[in-house]
């Protein structure tokens, strides 16, 4: 279940906060986002992460509807989840 970790304090906050919370014993996740279905995903953390670790997605315009997106990480012998 994908969730805010935070809600942006002030107008002049361009980023987001998010998390994993749904906990698999050795799964790591990944973020990506998008302003529209036309754009490629943005990848925002490398590697993955652990459930339970905010994200920071940061350099947001004001204003904008983005897509949030979460994936499992790949990992030996397996490739990521779709997005």
């Amino acid at each position: 279940l994908l969730k805010p970790a935070k809600t942006p304090a002030a107008k002049k906050d361009h980023s987001l906060q998010v998390q994993e919370s749904v906990v698999e014993a050795g799964t790591t996740y990944e973020f990506g986002y998008r302003k529209s279905a036309s754009e490629e995903i943005k990848p925002v953390s490398g590697g993955g992460v652990a459930a339970d670790t905010p994200v920071t997605i940061s350099g947001l315009e004001r204003n904008t509807t983005y897509y949030i997106y979460v994936r499992r990480a790949g990992k030996d012998l397996y490739e990521p989840s779709g997005w």
